[in-house]
């Protein structure tokens, strides 16, 4: 009686299917260093947003923590008010006053907006001193 059965048996490549075998290595070979490259700039680019993310979590927890924020505001400076040599700084938007404080020696001078005085001109006609 015949039976079939199956084994291992040795084959030696022929040349064809060698060049094969190295041109499959070879493509292999380069698309593993294209993942390692793929995965080195996924990594990066995630580390960035992980930082970004903790970041404003670090800024959050801060402004929690302090319970208040510093914003660009946009004021009004009021000179002589509420009295003479006091300026009082107030939120535009509001009218609330921020603060009063006194005016400096230069801000009470432009108080009288004075202007320069031109200087003269040099009249025609005379000696110039050059005899």
């Amino acid at each position: 009686m015949n039976e079939k059965m199956v084994e291992e048996v040795r084959h030696d490549f022929t040349p064809e299917e060698l060049n094969q075998l190295r041109d499959e290595l070879a493509s292999k070979t380069l698309e593993v260093e294209s993942l390692k490259a793929e995965r080195l700039a996924t990594a990066t680019a995630l580390r960035g947003r992980i930082e970004a993310v903790q970041k404003d979590i670090h800024e959050t927890a801060n402004k929690i923590a302090q319970r208040y924020e510093l914003r660009e505001t946009e004021l009004l400076v009021l000179m002589d008010t509420p009295r003479m040599g006091v300026k009082r700084i107030v939120i535009a938007e509001t009218s609330q006053t921020l603060r009063e404080e006194p005016m400096t020696l230069r801000e009470q001078q432009e108080v009288f907006k004075f202007e320069p005085e031109p200087e003269p001109e040099p009249e025609s006609g005379e000696d110039d001193g050059n005899a």
